[in-house]
């Protein structure tokens, strides 16, 4: 028995898609192994990672109005918004992959036909013509079986890019509310240390005024009148860079909360002080919560079912073709059933020439998880230096602020003992000076390193996704649950 053509063609490209070289072991596809709770579906850790920030003490009310303020006027939140909503289109036509497409038409057409040459008596000389009027009213559809998963893969690689655009914008939030607030902790800090060089230049000015009169009285000598007033120069020079600062920062602020940078008004508030020390053994889990790990985690597994809709084109596709209406030579007549017609078929493609280039796809796309592989593996190491370094940062900086406190004591001190030892006699213009210009120094140095400590514990929060305050808390809980089941009191 001979087989038809079109018989023997279909088992021709089942026979191609079934060879060997043509399929993909999933053993040799890359993976990451990854904890059940940094899982996307069901998880009970809190999302709201711009809110648990916000909850924290670090952040004063005319900050947390900053961060307001910058969040709903920022251009650049209205960036984020547009890649996300971009993503989530994206997504949404990828869904559509599911659903057969349908068309609805409704077509009316008349068509001229010339008859030469016909030997026809008594038209010899005439061109016969003859015209057909023709209308329909169809409805086709296409619908292409999804038999190996590849359209599913594409709807599940696009729900994992949704995915990670939505984590990407948490943490533009996150990240901006963190640039706020150290924009507004340098302004804060820069108006006080302009202050203070401020006051110090007026305390050389006053000084080189004395010493100008005890110069002219013979009590001082040139050399003594030319430091004091190189040291004044100084300080002005000081006070135009502390000024300079001072409006850098302003216009850095303005521009972040979404404000024409003109400088002209000056933020409010204070840096807290006296912050509480931070709980040992902050869990690792708390990078569960980082919104680009959680990216980065959703991008790898978008790399992966690209790869397997890449590795589904060397398979045949199915599709199922359908069509039903009417066509009549009358346009009234198109809704009659009796003029219906029909049409139903099936469609079995098997790419066969261009097998090489959908296999150079397919090594492209395994690369490309690869490479994110790596990324992801690299910005978790990179996640936990963030976390060590902002650890042992904070405990450095809380040594040099008590440091700083007990040096300014000592300072203090010694200022109000080199004024009293002046009047009396005691000590020189030059020795007082020194005295001040520690004292200013030192208040310097501590506002410098308030400034640090505060800074440092905002990229804490960023580091690990949110607060502290609430995760010791479950975990207490976590351990008096413990205690309670085995038995054993609190």
């Amino acid at each position: 028995m001979i087989r038809p053509l079109s018989h023997c063609f279909l088992i021709l490209l089942a026979g191609l898609s079934g060879c060997k070289s043509t399929s993909i072991d999933p053993k040799e596809l890359p993976h990451v192994e990854v904890a059940s709770n940094w899982s996307l579906e069901g998880s009970d850790l809190p999302v709201d990672s711009l809110g648990k920030i916000l909850q924290d003490e670090l952040f004063p009310e005319p900050l947390r109005l900053l961060i307001e303020q910058g969040l709903s006027k920022s251009p650049n939140v209205d960036v984020a918004q547009a890649r996300l909503d971009r993503a989530f289109a994206q997504w949404r036509e990828s869904k559509s992959g599911f659903l057969p497409q349908a068309e609805l038409s409704l077509n009316q057409a008349t068509t001229k036909q010339n008859f030469i040459g016909l030997p026809i008596p008594g038209s010899e000389q005439d061109v016969l013509s003859t015209q057909f009027r023709s209308s329909g009213l169809g409805l086709s559809t296409t619908w292409e079986l999804d038999l190996w998963g590849r359209i599913r893969a594409i709807k599940q690689r696009d729900r994992e890019a949704y995915t990670a655009a939505q984590k990407d914008w948490e943490y533009y939030l996150m990240s901006l509310a963190a640039q706020i607030a150290k924009a507004w902790a340098d302004a804060i800090t820069d108006v006080a240390q302009w202050q203070l060089a401020k006051q110090t230049a007026e305390h050389y000015a006053l000084v080189v005024s004395r010493v100008k009169d005890r110069y002219s009285q013979g009590l001082e000598s040139l050399v003594d009148l030319d430091q004091m007033q190189t040291d004044w120069l100084a300080a002005r020079r000081e006070v135009s860079e502390r000024r300079r600062q001072h409006e850098v920062s302003k216009r850095i602020l303005q521009t972040l909360v979404g404000e024409f940078p003109d400088g002209t008004w000056e933020p409010v508030g204070q840096l807290p002080d006296n912050l509480d020390p931070l709980p040992a053994g902050l869990p690792s889990a708390l990078l569960n919560r980082r919104p680009d790990l959680l990216a980065a985690q959703a991008r790898v597994e978008q790399a992966l079912y690209s790869l397997r809709a890449s590795s589904k084109e060397l398979l045949p596709r199915l599709s199922l073709t359908g069509a039903a209406g009417t066509s009549s030579p009358a346009l009234q007549e198109v809704v009659d059933s009796q003029f219906g017609v029909w049409s139903l078929a099936g469609n079995l493609t098997q790419p066969i020439l261009d097998r090489g280039r959908i296999r150079g796809g397919i090594a492209k796309a395994k690369a490309n998880h690869q490479e994110i592989l790596a990324s992801y593996h690299a910005r978790m190491l990179e996640a936990f230096r963030e976390v060590e370094i902002a650890l042992q940062a904070d405990a450095w900086l809380r040594e040099q602020v008590i440091q700083s406190h007990e040096m300014l004591t000592i300072t203090k001190r010694n200022d109000q003992q080199a004024q009293s030892k002046f009047a009396k006699g005691l000590w020189r213009m030059r020795q007082v000076v020194q005295a001040r210009q520690r004292l200013l120094a030192d208040q310097m140095k501590l506002n410098e390193t308030r400034r640090m400590i505060f800074q440092n514990r905002i990229d804490l929060l960023v580091a690990l996704g949110g607060g502290w305050k609430e995760l010791t808390a479950e975990r207490r809980d976590t351990a008096m649950a413990s205690n309670i089941f085995q038995g054993t009191e609190p």
